[in-house]
C-alpha cells in the first residue's frame, strides 16, 4: 500500500514537469528564447479633448473705410485728447487748436451784432413816426391846411424812414452772418472724428503748427476695424 502511494506521487510529478516543459513555446529545444525582445512602453491616461487644425499663412490686412484728418484752419494745437490705437466715437474731440484771436474777432462780432440791432430799432421808432406824419399831412391836406409841398415833404420822410429800417436791417444780417461765421471756425478748431473706428496714426504733438496752405500733413488716421479686406499667401 506504501509503494502504490509512492508510486502515484511519482507519477504526477513527472506529469507536471511534461506540461510545463510543453506549455512555453518560446522555448526552443536548445534551452534559448524565441521571438521579439521586450519592449519598454509608456502608458498615459486617455482623455477626451478638441482638435484644432490650421495652416499658417502670411497677409495683410487693409481697411474699407479710413479718414486722414486735417484742420481746415491754420492754427497752434494747445490739447491732443487721444493717442495710437485708441477706439474713438464719430463726433469725439481728438485735439483742440489755439483759439484765442478768434475769441477775441467773435467778442467784437457780437458787438457789432448788438449794434446793429439798436441801429434797426431805432430806424424802427424812426419810420413810425414818419408814418404818422404822413397820415396827418394827409388829413390836413385834405382840409386844405397844409401846402401840396408839406405833404409831399411828409411822404418822402416816410419813404426815407423806410428805406433806414431796410438798411438797419442788411447791417444786421451781415454782422450776424460774420458772427455766425467765426463760431463756425472756432467750432472747427476742436478736431473731432469723422467716424467710429480706431485711431491707426497720431501726427501732432501740442505745439505744432497745422491747417498751413499747401502742407499735406495730417493729424490723425481714422481707420473702421469692422470691415477689413484681407490678403494672404499661404
Amino acid at each position: 500500500m506504501k509503494k502504490n502511494w509512492m508510486a502515484g506521487i511519482g507519477c504526477l510529478l513527472a506529469g507536471c514537469l511534461l506540461g510545463c516543459s510543453s506549455s512555453n513555446p518560446e522555448k526552443a529545444l536548445d534551452g534559448k528564447p524565441s521571438g521579439k525582445p521586450p519592449v519598454a512602453v509608456e502608458a498615459v491616461r486617455v482623455q477626451t479633448r478638441d482638435l484644432v487644425e490650421g495652416i499658417e499663412v502670411v497677409g495683410s490686412l487693409a481697411p474699407r473705410l479710413e479718414s486722414r484728418v486735417k484742420s481746415e484752419y491754420a492754427g497752434i494745437v494747445t490739447d491732443v485728447y487721444v493717442t495710437e490705437w485708441v477706439r474713438v466715437r464719430q463726433g469725439q474731440a481728438l485735439a483742440k487748436l489755439d483759439t484765442r484771436e478768434a475769441d477775441a474777432v467773435l467778442q467784437k462780432a457780437q458787438a457789432a451784432v448788438e449794434a446793429a440791432r439798436a441801429n434797426v430799432l431805432q430806424a424802427e421808432v424812426g419810420a413810425n413816426r414818419a408814418d404818422r406824419e404822413a397820415e396827418r399831412a394827409r388829413n390836413l391836406k385834405e382840409s386844405g391846411l397844409i401846402t401840396q409841398q408839406n405833404f409831399d415833404d411828409a411822404q418822402t420822410e416816410k419813404a426815407a424812414a423806410q428805406a433806414r429800417v431796410s438798411a438797419a436791417k442788411a447791417q444786421l444780417l451781415a454782422s450776424e452772418k460774420e458772427m455766425n461765421q467765426i463760431r463756425t471756425r472756432l467750432a472747427k478748431a476742436v478736431i473731432r472724428a469723422p467716424l467710429d473706428g480706431v485711431v491707426a496714426q497720431r501726427d501732432v504733438n501740442v505745439g505744432d503748427l497745422v491747417g498751413e496752405a499747401g502742407s499735406t500733413r495730417i493729424m490723425f488716421r481714422i481707420v473702421d476695424n469692422r470691415l477689413l479686406d484681407l490678403t494672404f499667401t499661404v
